[in-house]
């Protein structure tokens, strides 16, 4: 065997890593607390967290706007005074691979999903699901005395 020849030209640049954008949505307790969420109706997150880019916003109280198509990481927890389920919806349309639940009263419901967006504009909720026929009630201070909050985080990661 010889000397190693000479270097080959550089390649192209791959793809940058890390996150495309983020947000986070919540809903302070106890300003949402012993409020009832009837079978079908979405979770409010009314307030906004931390959100880089503009790739994911708010449209409503309840609703998420995911602008651009692509695989969002998506968790939840919502502290609850009932038993119950969620289930996040695109479009209104519940995704079932993401349902939640507890059979306890004073828990929380959490949960997490990859969900693949492939349509511009695309709304984000969480929602009791409408199967289930009874009322979802949030908690204000589960375990204590102080308030708690309920949680959206979505991640857009490609």
């Amino acid at each position: 065997m010889g000397e190693p020849g000479p270097a080959g030209a550089t390649g192209p640049r791959g793809a940058s890593g890390g996150l495309l954008s983020y947000g986070e949505f919540y809903s302070p307790e106890p300003e949402l607390g012993g409020v009832t969420i009837p079978a079908g109706g979405d979770i409010p997150f009314p307030r906004n967290g931390v959100i880089a880019n503009t790739d994911i916003g708010r449209v409503s109280s309840t609703e998420i706007l995911l602008s651009v198509p692509g695989v969002y990481f998506v968790t939840f927890r919502v502290n609850v005074a009932t038993s119950g389920q969620a289930l996040l919806t695109l479009n209104g349309v519940p995704q079932s691979a993401t349902v939640a639940g507890t059979g306890q009263n004073d828990s929380v419901l959490f949960g997490t999903a990859l969900l693949n967006v492939t349509v511009s504009g695309t709304l984000l909720t969480l929602r009791n699901p409408l199967e289930n026929n009874s009322t979802l009630t949030l908690s204000s201070a589960p375990g204590g005395t102080l308030p708690v909050a309920n949680c959206l985080t979505v991640l857009r990661l490609s």
